[in-house]
Formats: structure tokens, C-alpha cells, sequence
């Protein structure tokens, strides 16, 4: 998989911000020990999300690196608004509005 697939699915599972991320990408410059438990944060992030739309997430970042750019973007937009179906969808535009995280039931 492509470097760039790898950061995008990274930003777009995770809250995390540029900056963080970029100090992710000079992890080669950490001891192992802090590199597993740095992955193991990211794995618990994505774990605590809603299991439909970080799996239509990542469908979207990989379709988007295997066609053109014209079919993936309409591809993202069919997950968009499929993902308006989902309870995760609903649950998180409510814990948004009401400022609280989201309880995800994976649904």
C-alpha cells in the first residue's frame, strides 16, 4: 500500500491533527517500545469508533488510489450518503450538537 493511503486512513480514522500526525511520521526516529504503544493508542481510537463508517472510510481512501479521480469521488459521495442510514450517523450529529463524545454501538 501507498505511504500516502497509509497517512490518509490515518487522518481520516482518527482525530488527530497535522501536526500529530507528522510527529507520527518520524516514528523512525523512536525506540520500538514507544512505537508500539503509540499504535496501540491509534488501534484503541479507531476500535472506539462506529465499525460501519470507519469501514466505509476506509473503502473510500482505498478506492480512491485504484480509479480515477472522477469515479472516486462518486464513490465517496455514494458512502456519504449511504452512511446517513447508519445509526452511527445519527448518534454522531447528536453528540456533536450536544458537545459529548459518541457512543457508538456499531450499528
Amino acid at each position: 500500500m501507498d505511504v500516502r493511503a497509509i497517512r490518509a486512513q490515518e487522518q481520516a480514522s482518527t482525530d488527530l491533527r497535522l501536526s500529530d500526525l507528522y510527529r507520527w511520521q518520524q516514528a523512525l526516529d523512536v525506540p520500538a517500545a514507544e512505537l508500539l504503544e503509540d499504535a496501540l493508542h491509534t488501534a484503541e481510537m479507531i476500535a472506539a469508533m462506529s465499525l460501519p463508517i470507519a469501514m466505509m472510510t476506509k473503502e473510500s481512501i482505498n478506492r480512491s488510489y485504484e480509479t480515477m479521480l472522477g469515479e472516486g469521488i462518486r464513490f465517496e459521495r455514494r458512502m456519504f450518503h449511504a452512511a446517513f442510514a447508519t445509526d452511527g450517523q445519527k448518534e454522531g450529529m447528536t453528540a456533536f450538537v450536544e458537545k459529548r463524545p459518541g457512543n457508538w454501538k456499531g450499528r
